[in-house]
């Protein structure tokens, strides 16, 4: 039987307002500014590692997610902004370039949201 794939691929500048509207202590509020890029660090499978541009500091700095709770604040701004998304689908973050996915898998057991496929 075949099987469906799905990806919701994420602009820069939705993950920008995607970090800003989860609630975390884990996760510091972005300042003014932009992304420039994601990067996911072959060594380190825990962390994905975001590389902001801050407009009023004029300068560059890097913060590191957690996979888990990059997939946290993907499966939140889905929510928020009502994006369908099938219950019964196995869910994991995957890298397209310099963009950030959230790979849906309906009909699969969900798998930790740390999977990097």
């Amino acid at each position: 039987m075949p099987a469906e794939v799905r990806n919701i691929i994420f602009s820069h500048e939705e993950i920008f307002n995607a970090i800003n509207l989860f609630e975390s202590t884990d996760i510091p509020r972005l300042q003014e500014g932009k992304i420039l890029s994601i990067t996911a660090d072959p060594g380190d499978k825990d962390h994905l590692c975001v590389n902001l541009f801050s407009y009023s500091r004029d300068n560059e700095r890097q913060i590191q997610i957690t996979y888990a709770n990059f997939g946290a604040i993907l499966l939140n701004y889905c929510i928020r902004l009502k994006i369908p998304m099938a219950k019964k689908a196995s869910k994991s973050i995957k890298m397209m370039g310099d963009h950030v996915s959230l790979e849906l898998v309906p009909g699969t057991q969900n798998i930790p949201l740390g999977a990097l496929i």
